[in-house]
């Protein structure tokens, strides 16, 4: 996840995020590189368990990006039948 990326994914309204198995799924469209092609971009992001151990508080979350040039929707793209 390069620093282009990481904008990209804060870059998406808060309204898109949608409900998805134990975190939330939201797409944009990114170009990678050099390049001038865009493509999609599903994001995946889940809750990342507190360290138990030390007791920590502090908020973290782990992100799951996909490229794809699928036409149908997010959910269909990560899990297709």
């Amino acid at each position: 996840m390069d620093a282009a990326v990481k904008v990209a994914v804060k870059a998406i309204p808060a309204g898109d995020w949608q409900a998805h198995e134990d975190g939330l799924m939201a797409e944009t469209v990114h170009c990678m590189g050099k390049t001038n092609r865009a493509f999609r971009l599903v994001v995946i992001r889940r809750p990342v368990q507190l360290n138990l151990l030390t007791g920590a508080q502090e908020k973290a979350e782990r992100y799951t990006l996909i490229a794809s040039n699928r036409t149908e929707s997010a959910k269909e793209t990560v899990a297709p039948v």
